[in-house]
């Protein structure tokens, strides 16, 4: 099997042009299938996947690893890119509210930064398991990854 992965979206910018920015994006090629694999924090996944020469309309499905926005918050670009129904495979709460009080007593919001019914008139069609998803022969998702929490 070969494997393709592109990184779209991380903290650094390796070449000139490409933008860094907090969060994550590649997308996978494997069994002719195309999975975009989160989608960073903006609009550094559209930017940098035109300078790379990807075509983001190519895309089979996207995977959200979890509900942060660094990782969700290029979904609306994404789709807006892609421009027809695709599925939206994560953890049914990917969706949910996401807040932190870590170095603040006051919480801020850092779930994804868009209503479902926004990205559903986009073009996302949520898949939402705990479950593991098989997308092709050698890809899939892993389901659920507990967090314990040791005292």
């Amino acid at each position: 099997m070969e494997c393709r992965i592109t990184t779209l979206a991380e903290n650094t910018a390796g070449a000139p042009q490409i933008l860094g920015e907090w969060g994550f994006s590649a997308l996978m090629k494997a069994d002719g299938m195309t999975v975009l694999m989160d989608t960073g924090r903006g609009h550094a996944i559209t930017h940098n996947a035109e300078l790379l020469g990807v075509d983001l309309t190519k895309t089979d499905a996207i995977v959200l690893s979890h509900a942060h926005a660094d990782h969700t918050g290029g979904l609306q670009p994404a789709l807006e890119r892609i421009r027809r129904d695709v599925p939206v495979i994560g953890a049914p709460e990917v969706l949910d509210e996401k807040y932190s009080t870590w170095g603040t007593t006051t919480p801020r919001y850092i779930g994804i930064p868009y209503q479902k019914a926004e990205l559903e008139s986009l073009g996302a069609r949520f898949n939402l398991s705990n479950e593991p998803i098989r997308l092709s022969k050698n890809l899939m998702t892993t389901g659920e990854v507990s967090m314990v929490t040791v005292p």
